[in-house]
């Protein structure tokens, strides 16, 4: 029987149902995982679930039973992928996360920098508008989303959900 530790479920939110698999398993969830709680929560695991807790080269080479990694996230910088592939210990994103808020939010990021709103948001803190004698004011370029060109890099869930807001916004 499986063993399944998520260590930070606090990380995603409790709207998000986490499915648990179909084969037999015992499923331990901790909201969040200190550091020096790793090894005690995963001594037994064969799988791990996490988003944030580091599963650095030190923890893993202390825990043998270890079959499988799941990561909760988009991002794996808080897995040693190089220990993971030296020693065959398999890892991966959850399938389907963020497909839709990743690319909204790098669409929406798009228009932020091309518009440069984050300069004209602090000129408005620091009152420059109210300083100038007409509606509008260019301290900062503004560039337009219209002919430019979207580069995305990699064609997987996220690449491909990004390419189609893309596509819709030509």
């Amino acid at each position: 029987m499986e063993e399944i530790v998520f260590l930070d479920r606090a990380t995603i939110p409790a709207q998000i149902r986490v499915r648990r698999p179909d084969f037999p398993h015992r499923w331990t969830e901790y909201d969040l995982t200190e550091p020096a709680d790793r090894f005690e929560r995963l001594k037994e695991a064969t799988i791990v679930i996490s988003n944030k807790a580091v599963l650095d080269a030190d923890l893993l080479a202390r825990l043998p039973k270890l079959k499988f990694i799941a990561i909760a996230a988009t991002g794996t910088n808080n897995v040693d992928l190089a220990w993971c592939r030296t020693n065959r210990l398999p890892v991966s994103n959850v399938r389907g996360y963020a497909t839709r808020s990743v690319p909204e939010h790098v669409i929406a990021m798009m228009f932020a920098l091309r518009r440069n709103l984050m300069g004209y948001h602090h000129d408005i803190i620091r009152g420059v508008w109210q300083e100038k004698k007409q509606f509008c004011f260019f301290s900062h370029p503004i560039g337009d989303i219209g002919g430019s060109t979207l580069g995305i890099i990699g064609k997987g869930g996220l690449g491909e959900a990004t390419a189609n807001i893309g596509k819709a916004l030509a």
